[in-house]
């Protein structure tokens, strides 16, 4: 009954109660480019839309020209929304084409870290004191978060 008193749907006793060991935030994970692309669709094309009028809206995407792989919601929209609109859509756009990015990035590391140590078994992994057992490599664990190695890697003399 508490749950449904703030606006819950009132389960008090979840399913997985009986599950000790069962972390339901691993279990249920979100789809995050789903939930982006539903994002723009609910709220920034929306916006726009609002902004345009849906009939001129179908109107300039009918007379804009059909190229497959060409992104072309921003040109659609020009002329009839305040440039900053067009900002702001873009910039989402960009940030979810960026998103797309990330997972791709995170999911090579991944395979990365998953086959590194075929260099330690082939003892191909060597450095100037001979081969190196191990990854305690600071390059590989260290973010570069606030820091750019532009100025120092023309120290590095091979």
């Amino acid at each position: 009954m508490e749950a449904k008193n703030i606006g819950l749907n009132g389960v008090e006793e979840p399913w997985w109660i009986d599950f000790p060991e069962t972390d339901i935030c691993k279990a249920v994970c979100p789809d995050m480019l789903h939930r982006l692309h539903k994002a723009f669709k609910d709220h920034c094309a929306t916006w726009n839309t609002n902004i345009v009028s849906k009939l001129e809206l179908d109107a300039r995407f009918r007379r804009f020209p059909k190229w497959p792989g060409f992104c072309h919601f921003t040109g659609m929209i020009a002329g009839a929304v305040p440039p900053e609109a067009i900002r702001a859509t873009r910039a989402e756009l960009d940030f979810i084409y960026l998103a797309h990015t990330l997972l791709q990035l995170l999911k090579y590391n991944t395979v990365f870290h998953q086959n590194k140590n075929i260099f330690i078994k082939t003892g191909a992994c060597k450095g100037k004191k001979g081969t190196i057992n191990h990854f305690n490599i600071p390059k590989l664990h260290t973010p570069t978060v606030n820091f750019s190695t532009e100025t120092p890697e023309c120290y590095h003399i091979e």
